[in-house]
């Protein structure tokens, strides 16, 4: 496209240029920003007249600032969106929340301008989806408040791009013209400002650089972000709304890339205060789920669990889908095949549904988990494979991971080389014990003698260093195979036995079983453990009972668990049923002795608070820290 003559363009051949570039790049998936400054009456809305000449196949929308505006709040945001008002409503809830009120079509208290801003992200990257969109906007020194939030010279503007960015890879995609490497383009592009937030602009250059494959800067910006992110003072309710918000892109960062499960832990543990303390119930969900994810890392199943059915019970109260991703990993963790397989079904069906297409690609990660465990070695390898061919942000290494190891199984060496080259160049970057420990491990499978010998040692090493229990005790067992496979059984049995006892304590089903057959092979005689009680208590059921014994009204539960005292009254009477009581003052010493989720007597002599693993609240105590 050249730039034409305007009668109203002399000598502006240069900046039509630079248009017709702008207008051109789209369709090559490089979406960028470009910002006219100059002295009113210099013809710069003339410029924007031209562009939108230009993009006949594009939708276009503009905002127009105007100064008599500036305290009518989203005044400029309605002008961009009006064209897409029709798509509000297949928002996730949280944003479409935050927009209809903050456009007026729906009543509620004022919204956090974050959320708007992201909301107003995810509406135009969908409405990009079908058809390119060019934003114009003229005169944006008018603009209001919330709407400068979006704008590309704004100090907001890093915080937008890292939403930009969140959107896109929940979205599940990476390449192409809506996806997350492309936001990140145009967010290293946009010569954007400081945000105010050191925290927030170090975490958009690291995912950024990441998401553009440039891995060593990207680690060493997300190294630097981390100790803000954990220690930023947070002074407001609306700067720990931002931070809540930017968490997710953050953790999918630490975990995928990183590797790193105690930079995990403790952005997710900050994120479930933080949220608990303003009452942010659209927040505190998706931050237990993080934390249950933690847990099960840690390979505490138990506690994992707490969290998963705590984060469903907000959702539910509050009128959210359940998040379905961390019970997923978790039965197939534990190797449910049954559950993992229902819940499997009803997930993809709302994933669809919601346009979640990251979780569709978390469930090939999933099930390689669920299958390697039951040493269903042909699906595992499906389903690895599906993982790591689908296009998303997160789950590509630990997907390589099961693809390597079912792979190696079922005797697809060539496969499993190939998935290997890659994960190591995935981590080259990162000096984590667990992405360490994975490579070693995935070496060793495809390695022989001796080095395959040193390298089992190596992964346990690492892995410990790590703090990755799961993967410590998934060690011992391929180790304690290898061993077994070449004829070393007293050494087999050592590490067969420590991979056996780990996942049985853990109740990881599948894999203490595949451990126990292991055992058996070379002459060990196991004692599998009692099923567990039929009367055992859920761990949410086990929370709200020891609440209760220890004085809590149903109310005051209620208002701790962020559930309706209704709620927990039906929980009560499920849980008088299961220990054959029939009042809260047997509660205490009925539940001495009661079995728990995971079939063991409960400890006695602990506080409330102590059993729920975080600080109990007063009314007194004050919000973010």
């Amino acid at each position: 496209m050249n730039a034409s003559k305007h009668p109203d363009l002399v000598g502006r051949y240069r900046e039509c240029a630079v248009l017709d570039e702008l207008l051109t790049a789209p369709r090559a998936g490089e979406p960028r920003v470009r910002v006219f400054r100059g002295e009113a009456g210099m013809g710069k809305s003339v410029l924007l007249e031209y562009a939108a000449a230009r993009a006949s196949h594009m939708t276009v929308t503009r905002a127009q600032g105007v100064e008599a505006d500036m305290g009518l709040p989203y005044a400029s945001l309605h002008q961009l969106c009006a064209p897409f008002l029709a798509q509000v409503d297949e928002l996730p809830a949280p944003q479409r929340d935050a927009l209809r009120v903050a456009f007026g079509m729906a009543a509620g208290d004022p919204p956090d301008r974050f959320l708007v801003g992201l909301a107003v992200l995810t509406l135009l990257t969908r409405a990009s989806e079908n058809r390119t969109v060019l934003v114009l906007v003229d005169d944006a020194q008018w603009l209001e408040a919330a709407a400068q939030f979006t704008a590309a010279d704004s100090p907001l503007a890093p915080l937008t791009y890292l939403g930009a960015i969140n959107a896109a890879i929940f979205a599940g995609t990476v390449h192409g013209p809506t996806g997350a490497r492309a936001a990140a383009a145009a967010a290293r592009a946009s010569g954007a400002p400081p945000s105010g937030s050191e925290a927030a602009d170090l975490l958009l250059d690291g995912v950024a650089a990441i998401l553009t494959e440039e891995y060593e800067s990207g680690l060493t910006a997300l190294r630097r972000a981390l100790d803000l992110l954990a220690q930023e003072e947070l002074p407001t309710r609306e700067a720990t709304m931002r931070w809540l918000l930017l968490v997710p892109v953050a953790l999918e960062a630490f975990i995928h890339y990183a590797w790193d499960l105690h930079a995990w832990d403790t952005l997710a543990t900050r994120a479930v205060r933080l949220a608990r303390d303003i009452g942010a119930l659209g927040e505190l969900p998706p931050a237990l789920i993080y934390a249950g994810g933690v847990h099960i890392h840690y390979g505490d199943f138990a506690e994992a669990a707490r969290m998963i059915d705590e984060a469903d019970a907000i959702a539910a109260a509050t009128g959210h889908a359940p998040h379905t991703y961390a019970s997923l990993v978790l039965a197939a963790w534990r190797g449910d095949a049954d559950a993992a397989a229902h819940i499997v079904e009803g997930a993809r069906a709302g994933a669809l549904q919601r346009g979640e297409v990251s979780l569709l690609g978390a469930m090939g990660y999933i099930q390689g988990v669920l299958f390697n465990g039951l040493a269903r070695y042909d699906e595992a390898l499906a389903a690895a494979r599906s993982a790591i061919e689908h296009d998303g942000f997160n789950f590509r290494g630990l997907s390589l991971v099961e693809h390597i190891e079912a792979a190696t199984r079922c005797g697809r060496l060539d496969e499993a080389r190939s998935s290997l080259a890659r994960l190591l160049d995935l981590t080259r970057a990162t000096d984590s014990g667990w992405a360490a420990g994975a490579g070693a491990r995935s070496r060793a499978l495809l390695a022989e003698d001796d080095e395959a010998d040193a390298l089992y040692r190596i992964a346990l090493e690492e892995f410990g260093r790590g703090g990755v229990t799961v993967e410590v005790a998934r060690t011992h067992l391929l180790y304690g195979e290898w061993l077994r496979r070449n004829r070393r059984p007293a050494q087999a049995r050592e590490h067969l036995r420590t991979a056996f006892d780990m996942f049985d304590g853990m109740r990881a089903a599948a894999f203490a079983e595949r451990a126990r057959r292991e055992l058996t092979a070379t002459g060990e005689h196991v004692r599998t453990r009692a099923a567990t009680p039929a009367g055992a208590l859920t761990p949410q059921e086990s929370q709200i009972a020891t609440l209760a014994a220890d004085g809590m009204t149903n109310a005051r539960i209620g208002a701790e668990l962020f559930i309706s005292p209704h709620t927990v009254e039906w929980h009560l009477r499920k849980v008088y049923t299961k220990l054959g009581i029939n009042s809260r003052r047997a509660l205490p010493d009925a539940l001495a002795g009661a079995p728990g989720a995971d079939g063991r007597a409960r400890p006695g002599g602990r506080t409330a608070s102590d059993r729920l693993h975080r600080p109990s609240r007063s009314a007194g105590t004050p919000g973010p820290r």
